[in-house]
């Protein structure tokens, strides 16, 4: 075997196995290896790992990755519950949230209240869990560049963020925590703050309200995308009309929809003016809700807005532009959508296209030309099921 091999594998009769790789390392790299692995190094090329390519490896002790690994997939080393040590790339761009899930025996490199995941040459690249304690004040270590660690349960008020930082997940200050402000270093490249509020460079994106800011909160005019879900804050705004929250935007008090207490409601009933719909803001929502129509005025559906709910009819509308993933993911009572030429993305799995149970039929009112131009994610729906209503 040539010496440029991609994987090494070191079993626990300490022979070593030497694979070969494509430009992914997937579970099937490991289909046949019987023997424990105890120690892993995976060199020279690939980019990435893909999701559980490593999930339940539990005698696994030791992992190094390659420089040129970019993605880190879901679960991919769920339940390695012998990992203690890994080195990340130096490259790394993407890592789930969940990929050392349940990996209880890893040595972290401890920064203030932080411990964090490195690579060979960065022992805080990676930000996992923060140590509750008395501390008020959070700074995170100047050389850290992902943000995976939940401040919820903390008594953290503010938190420092540095200039290297590029990756923050969406959940890390979401409801539960202590925070009342999120300070950004002024030469980070991809997020700044602005009174305490963390959005994208550009300011087109809202990432985190602090939970228990204080301060009235309007939505700045630039803002297009919503990345959070600010809703039962205790400070929070809301404007309410049928029992939906919203957060107003300069002059329109309807601009996003956070969420709702509908219990016993039959219907969804949105305000015209409403743009968005924030992420989850629907999430499972009570079983009695069947119905929703929506105004003209909506331009985007985040991420999980309608995750596993009970709805049996939605009424898009000509104007929407966004399809955020998993957005009607298990909403499987609906039987008909309509989509509109307006529309000019739909995300992954948006309609679950790979349960077996959504057999909903989607009528395209316009033509196949039209459709073929709306970007479409992984599994955003079933193709054969769409019907153009036009020729």
């Amino acid at each position: 075997m040539r010496d440029d091999f991609k994987i090494i594998i070191k079993s626990f009769d300490d022979k070593k196995i030497k694979l070969k790789a494509s430009n992914s390392v997937s579970k099937d790299d490991f289909k046949d290896i019987k023997k424990g692995i105890k120690e892993l190094a995976i060199t020279n090329g690939p980019t990435r790992i893909e999701n559980n390519a490593l999930r339940n490896r539990q005698s696994m002790k030791k992992v190094e990755l390659a420089d040129s690994i970019e993605y880190i997939g879901d679960k991919a080393f769920y339940n390695c519950k012998e990992l203690e040590d890994i080195y990340l790339p130096e490259n790394l761009s993407y890592v789930s949230l969940d990929a050392f899930y349940l990996c209880k025996s890893l040595k972290f490199n401890e920064y203030e209240n932080g411990q964090y995941l490195g690579s060979k040459n960065n022992p805080y690249l990676l930000l996992m869990n923060v140590i509750d304690g008395e501390v008020e004040e959070f700074n995170i270590h100047p050389d850290c560049r992902f943000i995976f660690a939940l401040f919820a349960g903390t008594k953290i008020k503010e938190i420092n963020i540095p200039s290297k930082v590029k990756e923050i997940h969406d959940i890390a200050f979401g409801i539960g925590t202590s925070l009342e402000k999120i300070n950004v270093d002024k030469d980070n490249p991809y997020f700044l703050s602005e009174d305490g509020v963390l959005y994208s460079k550009d300011k087109k994106t809202l990432l985190a309200i602090p939970y228990l800011r204080k301060e009235p909160y309007i939505i700045p005019i630039e803002v297009e995308n919503i990345e959070c879900k600010p809703f039962g804050y205790p400070y929070l705004n809301y404007n309410t009309s049928n029992r939906v929250y919203y957060l107003a935007k300069k002059d329109n008090p309807f601009f996003l929809c956070v969420g709702g207490n509908l219990s016993d409601e039959k219907e969804i009933k949105l305000e015209n003016g409403t743009e968005i719909i924030g992420p989850n803001a629907f999430v499972s929502s009570d079983y009695s809700v069947e119905k929703i129509t929506f105004p003209n005025s909506v331009k985007v559906i985040s991420k999980n807005a309608f995750l596993k709910c009970w709805l049996k009819e939605v009424n898009l509308n000509d104007g929407l532009e966004y399809i955020g993933e998993n957005a009607f993911l298990r909403t499987t009572h609906v039987k008909e959508y309509k989509l509109y030429p307006s529309i000019k993305e739909i995300g992954s799995k948006a309609f679950d296209a790979d349960d077996m149970y959504m057999n909903a039929l989607f009528l395209f009112m316009g033509n196949e030309g039209q459709f073929n131009k709306i970007k479409l994610g992984e599994s955003a729906l079933k193709m054969k099921n769409v019907k153009f209503m036009e020729e």
